[in-house]
């Protein structure tokens, strides 16, 4: 009786030591992949300048892309060689997420007047079903007259996210106003000519920290 009491006491302290080790491993490898995308926030005036390709707490941000804009044009990030490009990702259904980031996009290039010139502010859509480039169109007419808006397939939407670290998923709207909205990140890019990855901006900076950000990162 001794014995078996025993053996079944060490294989509980065996099962509970394992159970333990597991998720302290997962645990771990959850902080790591937190970590890592936090340090991809950089307040307004702390992104400093990073090498194309390179890598920013371990998360590499920007690259190559093929999309259509809202010309109906068919452009790759060539399209935009030698310029600086500020980049929002979003859809035109958005209630208030969109308009406000692109109201502080447009905002601080007014802030910039002239020096904002070397700019392409660049608007990529995370809803293609309903973002057609007419709509896209009018849409971005609103806010500001050098805003281009790009869409694309599934796949080379999909591309372009993965390849700016951007999330977005389809989910019911919960103000029954239309069949669905999107759930994304709202960050904003800035890009340089040679689409090296040079600051990152949140709901948290206003127009005037995005502009005295960018012209630092343009002298």
């Amino acid at each position: 009786m001794n014995r078996t009491i025993w053996v079944v006491t060490l294989v509980f302290f065996g099962v509970l030591i394992g159970t333990y080790s597991a998720w302290q491993t997962q645990t771990q490898s959850n902080q790591s992949s937190v970590n890592a995308l936090a340090g991809i926030e950089p307040a307004a005036g702390e992104s400093g300048d990073v090498e194309s390709g390179d890598k920013v707490a371990g998360v590499q941000i920007g690259g190559a892309f093929s999309l259509t804009d809202h010309f109906g044009k068919d452009v790759t990030n060539e399209s935009y060689s030698g310029q600086y490009k500020l980049i929002f990702f979003g859809f035109t259904h958005c209630p208030d997420i969109c308009p406000a980031g692109l109201a502080r996009m447009a905002n601080a290039l007014e802030i910039m007047s002239d020096k904002g010139d070397v700019i392409q502010p660049l608007f990529i859509t995370v809803d293609p079903l309903r973002d057609t480039p007419e709509v896209m169109e009018v849409y971005l007419g609103q806010y500001h007259d050098r805003l281009v808006g790009l869409t694309g397939t599934d796949d080379q939407l999909r591309d372009v996210m993965n390849t700016y670290k951007v999330y977005a998923a389809k989910v019911e709207d919960p103000q029954g106003i239309h069949e669905y909205t999107m759930d994304h990140s709202a960050f904003m890019f800035l890009m340089g000519p040679d689409d090296a990855f040079l600051g990152l901006y949140g709901s948290d900076d206003s127009p005037a920290e995005i502009a005295e950000d960018v012209l630092k990162n343009l002298s």
